[in-house]
């Protein structure tokens, strides 16, 4: 699953460049007690330079030393700037980090605090359906999963992401055999 489930992070670490305006001054630094040891600006290029690079990465080696170090940045940006504009797809990276490093239940915490923080965030649906996924596929929590699903699908009705949801849910409790049965019926047609 995670050779499926690591294309759609990397595309969708892509579709979420943290250049993008989320509505705020990003230059505001008075919001915060925290000061990291980096300039805001230097560590967003790192980590903007990270998800670059994650895209190209072959070797596992690379890889996790690549998200290893995402994931600190990340880290460290929230905890200095955790009121920027730039704060929710910073943790948007981080859970995709840690989702790579195989620590499924931190990147779905993750994912939560984005979800419980950051209402307005532009990528909410993404971000809502990859906390779902992560629950459900990697976390093996179906209840909690169904329930991430459903508030996808009730607060964005009509986003892609809504309908992949809908999907899921109905597969979320089936069998490995029903799913291979559901699967053989629609190749049929």
């Amino acid at each position: 699953m995670k050779k499926i489930l690591f294309p759609l992070l990397a595309v969708a670490a892509m579709a979420c460049n943290t250049s993008g305006d989320n509505s705020g001054d990003s230059g505001n630094t008075k919001d915060s007690t925290v000061v990291s040891a980096i300039p805001k600006e230097q560590l967003i290029v790192k980590i903007n330079e990270n998800n670059a690079t994650l895209t190209n990465v072959e070797n596992p080696d690379s890889l996790r030393f690549i998200c290893s170090a995402q994931a600190e940045l990340c880290q460290q940006f929230v905890k200095a700037y955790p009121t920027d504009p730039e704060a929710p797809a910073v943790l948007s990276y981080q859970a995709k980090a840690l989702f790579v490093l195989g620590r499924p239940k931190e990147a779905a915490d993750t994912y939560r605090r984005i979800i419980q923080a950051y209402q307005d965030y532009n990528n909410m649906p993404e971000v809502m359906f990859l906390y779902g996924l992560t629950l459900d596929q990697e976390v093996g929590d179906k209840a909690a999963a169904e329930k991430a699903y459903l508030k996808l699908i009730q607060t964005y009705p009509n986003h892609n992401l809504s309908q992949q949801a809908r999907a899921l849910i109905t597969q979320l409790h089936m069998t490995d055999e029903e799913l291979i049965k559901s699967f053989e019926e629609k190749n049929k047609k």
